[in-house]
Parts: C-alpha cells; structure tokens; sequence
C-alpha cells in the first residue's frame, strides 16, 4: 500500500513506545541512528502519519528513498 509516494519500510505488531520503537527499527534494519530522536521527534511523527497504529499493529512509513 501506499500513500502519496510512501512506501512501510517497518511493520510491528502492537504499539511500542518511542523507545521501544527505536529499538525494534534499529534490530529490524541494522541501522544504529535512531528514528525518534526523542517523544517529542515521535509525537511529531504520529501526528504526521510518518508512525501509524491501527489498534493492532504499527506501520512506519517513509517518503522517497529510504
């Protein structure tokens, strides 16, 4: 599915913290720097629509190139 040109580049069941998130992001990509600089990056990023939870599982999504 996308959106607008955005693509889920993460998919995890639940709805982690900030985190948490940015430790399951950080396993599932090996990527070191975090998604969430802090809540706040995180709340930004939900308000967005960039972290997304629909009552069972969280979808990340990304625009362009990830």
């Amino acid at each position: 599915m996308t959106k607008n040109g955005w693509h889920i580049i993460h998919t995890f069941q639940g709805n982690p913290s900030w985190q948490e998130l940015n430790d399951l992001i950080r396993f599932d990509s090996g990527v070191e720097e975090p998604y969430c600089e802090d809540e706040d990056a995180y709340n930004q990023a939900v308000r967005e629509g960039w972290i997304r939870y629909d009552g069972t599982t969280t979808t990340v999504w990304c625009d362009g190139e990830y």
